[in-house]
């Protein structure tokens, strides 16, 4: 049972945007006349359409399409008892919805072909039936409300149906506020998404775009669909700056700077200067033979002297031995 109001919550579509293009609504009267096919296919009499289940259902597609929300409102039997159905018995009714630009057999034999939504087809409690249709830029909310009533000792009131135990309503399914929720320890902020809430509604109440809400969370904004219990990331953890840690270096020693000596002007280069060769002047000037031009012949002469010098010395010693 749980997984068929799950997936009868899943088929209802929570959170789907309003589309753009314009579709042509389905006529009301087309899905009641094709539910009470189905219903007398199953060898049940058709639904009778009452005036005040026309009225809540009409009203509850109005309130979808302005809150631009493919969900249930509530509990159905108390809001179809409370605007007069029943007149004061015991009222069992059941909510079908459908949204987006469909024909009628989507709407009735897709999006309410599992056992919860063909409880108004199937079962011979239901006498009453009502439909409403509303559109909004191209996208349309269907929704059908089919009850019955219980006397005080829980006999169905109509004789067709006696020998059929009274059915309890489905489980109620409401829009909640969306409150915002605080920041974990890291930083980060995370919403878990309530019935009937829905992601345009979520946005809103956090200040944060729809498709900056879609891309953190992974949603495909071609099927923007969530879950009542699905948890969103609204805000990430920031990520934290890593601040350099200064390192205390301690300054170099100063040196002391050296007298650098100073040098001193260097000592002037004395030149030399030349001193006048004095000329020598010849013993003998005058004598010609002592002249440059006769100096072979001086040797010459000189040899002949000296010659002569040692034979004579040459002589005289031969004659002392």
């Amino acid at each position: 049972m749980r997984l068929l109001v799950l997936l009868s919550l899943l088929l209802a579509g929570l959170g789907l945007p309003a589309r753009r293009a314009r579709a042509e609504t389905v006529s009301v009267y087309d899905i009641i006349a094709e539910v009470n096919k189905i219903r007398t296919g199953n060898g049940l009499p058709a639904l009778q359409i009452n005036s005040i289940l026309m009225s809540t259902a009409q009203s509850t597609a109005e309130i979808m399409a302005a809150n631009r929300s493919c969900s249930h409102l509530g509990e159905v039997s108390e809001r179809v008892a409370a605007a007069g159905y029943g007149g004061g018995a015991r009222v069992w009714a059941t909510e079908n919805i459908s949204c987006g630009p469909k024909t009628v057999q989507q709407i009735v034999y897709n999006d309410w072909a599992d056992e919860l939504h063909m409880l108004p087809m199937t079962n011979a409690s239901y006498t009453d039936v009502g439909a409403g249709a509303s559109e909004v830029e191209g996208f349309a909310y269907y929704v059908l409300h089919a009850a019955y009533t219980t006397g005080p000792s829980g006999q169905v009131n109509t004789p067709a149906a006696t020998s059929f135990p009274a059915l309890p309503s489905r489980t109620a399914e409401v829009i909640m506020p969306v409150q915002t929720a605080t920041a974990i320890e890291n930083g980060a902020i995370y919403h878990i998404v309530q019935p009937g809430q829905t992601l345009t509604m979520i946005a809103n109440a956090y200040g944060v775009t729809l498709a900056n809400l879609l891309a953190l969370n992974g949603i495909s904004p071609d099927t923007p669909v969530i879950y009542a219990g699905q948890k969103l990331l609204i805000q990430p953890a920031p990520t934290a700056t890593i601040s350099p840690t200064p390192t205390n270096t301690s300054p170099p020693p100063t040196r002391t700077p050296k007298s650098s000596p100073t040098p001193r002007p260097p000592k002037p280069t004395r030149t030399a200067t030349p001193a006048p060769t004095a000329t020598v002047r010849s013993l003998l000037p005058d004598v010609p033979i002592l002249e440059s031009r006769n100096h072979r012949s001086f040797g010459i002469g000189m040899i002949v002297l000296c010659a002569i010098g040692l034979v004579i010395v040459a002589l005289s010693w031969i004659r002392k031995r």
